[in-house]
């Protein structure tokens, strides 16, 4: 998942730059489609069992059941954001593509995306309810442009066999300041109590679950300034730091890319760390590497922080994007109902490893199978992404430099938020 995301927040700095600068020339009638039931559909990634799934079973149903022609075109990650930004010069747009949230609020400024809100208040009730959870994870300006592909989330997971050598019921464990002090109890010169991610970029993943949980914000509400460095963000990040040093520290290796790991080399499976944070995916390659794991391994729902509900990152991983220069915006909109349909939406979590879109999934066989997912499922409610401005993936570079500087030891938790909500001033202003 953080390597994903690296590829695509990259590429969207590519994508935002293009897109501006060709926002004010006239845009030529979209070429993607040539026929009145004709598709053709932009997926990113290069997962040979995704495209395997998609191509060879879901896409000959979604045809035979609406007499419909699909063209499917799979783009890696880091491609994926040049390419439309050509296709969108030259007239060539697909009528449908995936994407990450963090490009929304780029096609929204440029005019290249169907608002999606008619469609979805016309859904049955009980459809926007099992959705609901992120449904509203890619609004921009009050308005709906995605819908989901698939759900991503960064939990805390942890090894029942050592919490319980320790003496720590992980019932106890729900706030960050409960897994502080079993974190203590849970170190070791050979062992951290408790490993969050702290590479750049993955830093700001764990500064947003801290920040939001003990209430505070990443920006302003119209966007336009940083908020991070309020009290909730001192104390957010100083918790952060207070994990790796002083004579306090519960954890070793700041910055440890763990998560790039072979999934057996990893702290949970060597038991050099006691609880660490994981997506769904990293989960179950670490089971499936080290099935011995399976019942020793437990996931914690987001903790609180200072009294406030717990949040997680997470949300919405790739979202389906309708163009608006689409000729066949409806039959467009079958396709998105289509892949978000229960059967359809399951099918494709269990094939990528994430977390199900649809809280119904809770009771599905991938998520039953696995009930390491459950938590992941039920969480996604707390969920928090980045926030949705166009000049977001410079902003968070920025924030992401300064958390490093903090985690290090070499400024204050304080003056490495302010000097950051300095820095991006102008970047926000500007978006």
């Amino acid at each position: 998942m953080t390597i994903r995301r690296t590829f695509l927040t990259a590429a969207v700095v590519a994508l935002s730059a293009a897109l501006t600068a060709c926002g004010t020339a006239s845009k030529p009638a979209s070429g993607g489609n040539s026929g009145s039931n004709e598709l053709t559909v932009w997926f990113p990634g290069n997962s040979q069992v995704e495209i395997d799934l998609v191509t060879k079973t879901l896409i000959p149903k979604f045809e035979q059941q609406t007499g419909s022609k699909v063209t499917v075109t799979y783009i890696d990650w880091p491609n994926i954001s040049p390419k439309l930004t050509t296709a969108f010069a030259s007239g060539t747009t697909p009528d449908v593509w995936g994407h990450g949230t963090a490009a929304a609020s780029g096609f929204v400024a440029n005019d290249r995306v169907l608002a999606l809100d008619d469609r979805i208040n016309a859904m049955p009730a009980s459809d926007r309810d099992d959705l609901n959870a992120l449904l509203d994870k890619g609004v921009v300006d009050g308005k709906h442009y995605i819908s989901p592909l698939s759900a991503s989330g960064t939990l805390l997971v942890y090894r029942k066999d050592i919490l319980q050598a320790a003496g720590v019921d992980p019932a106890t464990l729900t706030s960050w300041e409960s897994v502080y002090d079993a974190a203590r109890k849970l170190k070791t010169p050979s062992r951290s109590g408790v490993q969050i991610l702290t590479t750049p970029i993955a830093d700001e993943q764990s500064f947003i679950a801290l920040l939001t949980s003990d209430g505070g914000s990443m920006l302003s509400s119209d966007g336009k300034s940083a908020t991070f460095n309020s009290a909730a963000g001192v104390d957010a990040l100083s918790y952060m730091v207070k994990l790796y040093q002083g004579d306090g520290a519960v954890a070793t290796g700041v910055g440890d890319d763990y998560l790039s790991r072979p999934p057996a080399q990893q702290p949970l499976a060597l038991g050099t760390a006691a609880i660490t944070q994981l997506g769904p995916n990293q989960l179950l390659q670490l089971v499936a590497a080290k099935p011995d794991l399976a019942d020793k391994l437990g996931v914690l729902a987001p903790p609180s922080m200072g009294g406030h509900p717990g949040r997680a990152y997470g949300g919405v991983g790739t979202g389906l994007f309708i163009s608006k220069d689409s000729k066949n915006q409806d039959l467009a909109w079958k396709f998105l109902q289509f892949m978000a349909s229960p059967d359809v939406s399951n099918q494709y979590a269990q094939a990528i490893g994430s977390i199900p879109i649809r809280k119904s999934a809770a009771s599905s066989d991938y998520v039953t199978k696995n009930p390491l997912l459950t938590t992941f499922l039920t969480a996604q409610p707390s969920y928090v992404a980045n926030p949705n401005v166009p000049a977001w993936v410079q902003v968070r570079d920025v924030l992401s430099r300064y958390l490093q500087q903090a985690l290090a030891g070499k400024t204050p938790p304080k003056d490495a938020l302010d000097k950051a909500a300095t820095e991006v001033k102008p970047l926000l202003e500007k978006s």
